[in-house]
């Protein structure tokens, strides 16, 4: 599969990330229909989310929880180590890639195929203004944006189909 990284365009002022701006949708569609079809094929032995029944309710809140503590927590350090990150590692959870109207997000997809953010939070006991902006090198963006425009939306998509 080849993830069209640098063909994604990201409307900076938009406040849904680029996996639901309008541009890219056909773009995304299918390395998003190809690893549905990988993740949810009956008889997957991988992930086994899906079974004869349909949508297995234990075994997707098990992939959730998996995602949840231990899939970002370890993408967070590794991140952070690779790009030398200036942010505590709570501050990821007040990263916002995606928002509704109304909302601000504040991690981008750059032109040139990086992935920039700013510090979410203030630090402690400071009177700072000032904007920390940060990107990550290029080497992890790839893999990155998959995660952030495909694999997490797909999920979002099956826990709102569950209920």
């Amino acid at each position: 599969m080849q993830f069209p990284m640098d063909a994604l365009v990201d409307n900076l002022l938009a406040a849904q990330g680029p996996h639901r701006q309008e541009e890219n949708k056909t773009l995304l569609a299918p390395s998003n229909a190809l690893i549905k079809e990988v993740l949810l094929k009956v008889g997957e032995q991988c992930h086994k989310l899906f079974s004869p029944f349909g949508l297995s309710s234990l075994a997707f809140e098990k992939w959730l929880a998996l995602e949840q503590t231990k899939i970002l927590s370890s993408l967070a350090k590794v991140v952070a180590l690779t790009c030398r990150v200036g942010l505590n590692e709570f501050k990821y959870g007040y990263l916002c890639f995606d928002t509704s109207e109304g909302q601000s997000r504040n991690v981008w997809l750059l032109k040139n195929s990086l992935i920039a953010f700013n510090d979410p939070t203030k630090a402690l006991h400071q009177n700072d203004n000032g904007v920390h902006f940060f990107a990550f090198l290029q080497e992890v963006t790839h893999f990155l944006a998959l995660y952030l425009f495909i694999i997490r939306p797909i999920g979002a998509e099956l826990l709102a189909g569950m209920g």
